[in-house]
């Protein structure tokens, strides 16, 4: 399993992009590594491996750091997805066969207005 934070550039204004990269450098929960290879958006690590409640814990530790730093209003323009990244090795290891989507997490996904996506491969 490996959980990124994306910021994609809706509007593909280049200023906006980087005033997200600047707001996300602040960050000490993140750290920004360059511009995807997909045109007007880049990626951070949030967590890599371990379970989904290792996961779970690193995202409520980037958004309670990504609202107390006030960094929603610094990325205007920016659309902001958490992208849990679920292989087949992680099914079969059971290590994800459910992820339970406590009331603590979505209240802090839908204060910060960021979604969660899960990719399955």
């Amino acid at each position: 399993m490996y959980t990124v934070v994306r910021f994609i550039n809706e509007s593909k204004s280049s200023e906006k992009l980087k005033r997200a990269e600047l707001a996300t450098r602040s960050m000490s929960t993140i750290v920004f590594d360059g511009y995807d290879r997909v045109p007007d958006r880049f990626s951070c690590d949030v967590a890599e491996d371990g379970n989904w409640w290792d996961h779970r814990d690193a995202i409520l530790r980037f958004l309670n750091e990504y609202s107390e730093r006030n960094v929603r209003e610094r990325t205007s323009g920016i659309a902001v997805q958490i992208d849990v990244a679920v292989e087949e090795s992680d099914r079969d290891d059971h290590i994800c066969t459910r992820f339970l989507m406590d009331l603590q997490l979505m209240e802090k996904l839908v204060s910060a207005q960021i979604d969660l996506v899960f990719s399955v491969s």
